[in-house]
């Protein structure tokens, strides 16, 4: 039975198991030695490249650290460089600073066990929530989560596609439909100790109607009856009061990253 101190940690981990799992797909690049792991999609979002871990000698750090980071900014590539406490060598993050890297500042997450979720209303008539396993849903799930053009969309189409919609998968899509129409969406990310959930969006007209905390708990629920006991996610400002009526608790994250390479038109 995991503690409570234990969450945090358990939602970096699971954040990183996902990206390493995105690095799997045939359209995506991964590296995974004793010293150092790192994935490249393609997507546009640093939530979906970076270096997953380092344990490297300070005379491999020397050349490795600079080449790594250089590689993605060759790219125009958003990419993070995960810190956790086995890093290294010990002046890892003072290396990243000096090669002009911006550390993100700790943010919060929220984690739950699994059995103290509540169901907040009665289910909505017309309200459908299914797993995406063809690529027809796959394309109305993304049309939801994206919603703008086909250059930030077809990359994580992709991406999705070549890593597979079926059953046996650690990662999956969910989409609720309302009538017929698609209007919300989530995903599950079924890692080695935690559940993880993210991308939780419901298009403006359809919000407040509890479709949101619906697309949260079926996947949940689902994960309960493959023997998953705790439920972690990074909540959004907008979120967080939706998660905490449904019994998540808020807690300072533990994760550290720096951002490798920032598009310039972003003020960065």
């Amino acid at each position: 039975m995991w503690e409570r101190h234990d969450w945090p940690y358990l939602e970096a981990e699971n954040q990183a198991e996902l990206l390493a799992y995105l690095g799997t797909a045939s359209c995506a690049e991964r590296y995974a030695s004793a010293d150092i792991s790192w994935v490249i999609t393609g997507v546009q979002s640093n939530d979906y490249n970076g270096v997953l871990w380092a344990r490297l000698s300070s005379a491999a750090a020397n050349h490795v650290v600079p080449t790594l980071v250089q590689q993605f900014r060759d790219r125009r590539l958003p990419a993070l460089w995960h810190l956790d406490p086995a890093s290294q060598p010990p002046d890892l993050a003072a290396r990243l600073d000096q090669l002009g890297c911006l550390r993100l500042q700790s943010g919060v997450c929220m984690a739950a066990p699994l059995h103290t979720l509540v169901d907040e209303r009665p289910a909505l008539p017309g309200l459908t929530i299914e797993r995406v396993t063809t690529r027809a849903d796959l394309s109305d799930w993304i049309d939801v989560w994206i919603q703008s053009d086909d250059e930030l969309r077809a990359p994580r189409e992709q991406l999705y596609a070549c890593l597979g919609l079926d059953h046996a998968q650690p990662l999956q899509h969910y989409l609720a439909r309302l009538d017929g129409r698609p209007v919300g969406v989530s995903q599950l990310f079924l890692g080695r100790q935690a559940a993880g959930l993210y991308c939780v969006a419901v298009l403006p007209a359809f919000q407040r109607r509890g479709i949101g905390s619906a697309l949260t708990l079926r996947p949940l629920r689902y994960a309960q009856t493959r023997g998953y006991t705790i439920a972690v996610l990074g909540p959004s400002p907008q979120g967080q009061p939706m998660y905490q009526r449904l019994g998540f608790e808020l807690l300072a994250s533990p994760f550290v990253g720096y951002a490798l390479w920032l598009d310039p038109e972003d003020g960065a």
